[in-house]
């Protein structure tokens, strides 16, 4: 449950209440979801440099989740978190190049987002990374 304390310290401006707060609207943890409040917490606390909001809002941004669809915004974010060392973001940042999603189709640079990824032992990198063998 979305609890008032939290909501209050976000509203207060802190980055990681506002991060949290905006997970709670992302997917609906405690609370109904709503993308459009999520997106409003976590842009704020994505460009302060809170890395999980970073992540969540490429998802926003692939998806359309409370935003218009705009995978270069996607990827913006992915790789802001990706080059703070999170794992799932560098993950994610080698998709977006593996398939092309608003970008021109790099497999040499998906594949080195994988091998960061899968260096820190992220599982999906390490499949991906398979697929992409002798590139």
């Amino acid at each position: 449950m979305l609890s008032e304390q939290l909501l209050a310290e976000a509203k207060a401006g802190s980055i990681e209440a506002m991060a949290g707060v905006g997970y709670t609207y992302l997917y609906g943890d405690g609370t109904a979801k709503d993308y459009n409040k999520a997106v409003e917490y976590l842009i704020p606390a994505a460009d302060k440099g809170n890395i999980k909001s970073q992540l969540m809002l490429g998802h926003c941004y692939l998806n359309g989740f409370g935003v218009t669809k705009n995978f270069a915004k996607a990827l913006d974010y992915y790789l802001r978190a990706a080059k703070s060392g999170d794992a799932y973001a560098q993950l994610e940042a080698g998709n977006v190049y593996h398939y092309g999603w608003g970008v021109e189709r790099n497999l040499i640079t998906a594949k080195q987002w994988y091998e960061k990824a899968a260096a820190q032992g992220n599982e999906n990198s390490k499949t991906a990374l398979a697929e992409l063998k002798g590139i």
